[in-house]
């Protein structure tokens, strides 16, 4: 039992189609982008070596990729233990569309270029619309009070596609901004960018630890909560930028000096 769990840790499988995550957990969605990456070239691969063409043999795929964790999640939506934002939302077979409509969107982008830039204002109000209404409809108003909803077939099943859609489609309006020059906002923001992977592996855990010590004083009043709060993202962000520093980059740097060479070492074998 014990190299069991070993295997799934070591291979993101804690949550491929159950949820058994007690260490880490916020490697539900990394869990997700590994298998996505893994599993979607390789049915392509497989048809190339058989010699038919990729574009004949990546159409398949991409449907499936689509509409299979949809489908899925139409059927575990019934069921009592299928809760959407612990079950539906972390499962790996079941989010596979979520990527597969930023691959849509890519594909768009690549080979209709001027539909995609065409109206991208229109679309993105259209996209920001979209996640307006989907995130809204997670709360209700019940005797004049805002409370958050309960579980719905909705929210275990289509709310999932429309809240990708609405990010796709922003994608134009990011992909069509150009900087004349820089300022602290693309600062800032170039700056979250990079430091993004170290703020996932890092907010979860430090959100916990500081919950856990903070003396129930400090945070006994609306304005020492938020306070409180601040001083957590701070830290976070802090300690993300020095982990992008002083690891992340080098072994980013490292790859780009690596990585050469494999290929010239595959290619002569």
């Amino acid at each position: 039992m014990t190299q069991q769990r070993d295997f799934q840790r070591n291979f993101f499988l804690r949550n491929f189609n159950a949820l058994k995550i007690t260490f880490f957990p916020e490697s539900w969605s990394l869990a997700i982008e590994e298998s996505f990456y893994l599993l979607f070239p390789a049915f392509p691969s497989a048809g190339i070596m058989h010699g038919r063409s990729l574009q004949r043999c990546s159409c398949r795929p991409r449907l499936d990729f689509l509409l299979f964790p949809t489908i899925g999640r139409m059927i575990e939506a019934p069921h009592a233990y299928a809760h959407w934002p612990d079950w539906q939302r972390e499962l790996v077979i079941l989010r596979f569309d979520a990527l597969m409509i930023g691959v849509f969107a890519a594909w768009i982008s690549v080979n209709y270029p001027r539909a995609w830039y065409r109206g991208h204002w229109f679309v993105g109000a259209l996209g920001v619309t979209i996640l307006f209404a989907m995130y809204a409809s997670l709360w209700w108003i019940t005797d004049h009070h805002l409370e958050w909803s309960a579980d719905s077939y909705f929210a275990r099943t289509f709310r999932f596609n429309l809240v990708s859609l609405g990010f796709a489609m922003l994608l134009p309006i990011a992909s069509s901004w150009q900087l004349a020059r820089e300022t602290f906002a693309s600062t800032a923001v170039r700056r979250i960018a990079l430091w993004s992977y170290a703020l996932y592996l890092v907010h979860f855990p430090f959100f916990q630890v500081v919950a856990k010590y903070t003396p129930a004083r400090w945070t006994s009043s609306f304005a020492q909560s938020i306070a409180v709060t601040c001083l957590q993202f701070a830290a976070v962000i802090g300690i993300s930028a020095l982990l992008y520093r002083y690891y992340e980059s080098r072994c980013t740097h490292l790859r780009e000096r690596v990585a050469p060479v494999v290929a010239r070492v595959l290619r002569r074998t």
